[in-house]
């Protein structure tokens, strides 16, 4: 079964967001939540930039992530998640300016590894963060997530009477992977996901091809609430622009079966995101930088 995920945020986010405290105050020159320090605008590149740019001011973690030093090593700041075991497993810009001693009982030392939980503020010149400011995991609040689009809403409009199984008998869980697999063979197939806020759950299958047609060969095995809409690339092209993104500078992930396609990187000063726009064409990509801006110091 093909399902509409959000999986590269995840991986993204995963490793940080574990064990964050509730307690103290969000720093004041960091921004309020994860992704939401929009970027400057940027010329758009017609070539895909080969190298992570510096940031023309402060960046910051946004949320703490785990800080983390071997023996003898700088600590660097793992922004692309970390392997839970012990001690945790994980790598990311070296820490410039970062002090073990200032965050006495704020980390663990295991083997002589030492780690803990921080939001890192500073100067990044494309490889090393300059440290300005780093708050413990214990000073910092998580602030109310922002509203998020609903990715997984159904495309085509509610028939008069409200979505409806036509036929009971293929309107089952095998059903509904039948219609999975049988929408994956269908010429032009580009993704699929399901609705859950109706009651039945509408599947949704978008095609590049004939609606009609592709709704007819899907009535073969599925009787429940079906929505097959229009789409502009079919799957071998998702997937072929997913691919190409494995060649973004500092990319921690990428790819995927359905659209908006994603990819996780350390910093994007705009650059990578008006570069997949200019290529693909607007809200095909969507590039999300671990590092995000903040505002100067006060």
């Amino acid at each position: 079964m093909t399902m509409r995920t959000r999986a590269l945020t995840v991986l993204l986010l995963s490793g940080v967001l574990v064990g964050c405290g509730n307690q103290g105050s969000t720093p004041s020159d960091a921004p309020q939540a994860a992704g939401s320090a929009p970027s400057s605008p940027v010329g758009t590149p017609t070539a895909l930039p080969t190298a992570i740019p510096p940031a023309d001011g402060l960046v910051s973690t946004v949320i703490p992530v785990t800080v983390l030093a071997k023996p003898g090593k700088p600590a660097e700041a793992c922004v692309g998640g970390t392997l839970d075991s012990l001690p945790p497993q994980c790598g990311g810009p070296v820490l410039e300016g970062f002090s073990w001693d200032e965050h006495p009982g704020d980390y663990e030392e295991r083997g002589g590894i030492r780690w803990g939980e921080f939001v890192v503020i500073g100067h990044f010149d494309g490889t090393t963060i300059q440290v300005t400011k780093v708050v413990p995991e214990k000073d910092y609040v998580r602030p109310e997530p922002s509203p998020e689009a609903d990715l997984f809403k159904t495309l085509c409009p509610e028939p008069e009477g409200g979505w409806q199984v036509v036929d009971a008998s293929k309107a089952g869980e095998l059903d509904q992977s039948n219609a999975f697999e049988a929408a994956a063979k269908l010429s032009g197939y580009a993704d699929a996901f399901i609705d859950s806020d109706p009651e039945p759950a509408v599947v949704n299958i978008r095609v590049t091809g004939d609606i009609a047609a592709a709704e007819k060969e899907l009535r073969k095995v599925w009787g429940g609430p079906l929505c097959v809409s229009k789409a502009e690339r079919d799957q071998a092209e998702i997937r072929r622009i997913g691919d190409a993104m494995k060649d973004l500078p500092g990319v921690f992930s990428y790819g995927g079966d359905n659209e908006p396609i994603e990819a996780s990187v350390l910093w994007d000063d705009g650059s990578l995101q008006a570069w997949a726009d200019h290529e693909y064409g607007a809200g095909v990509v969507t590039i999300h930088s671990a590092l995000q801006r903040a505002p100067a110091d006060r």
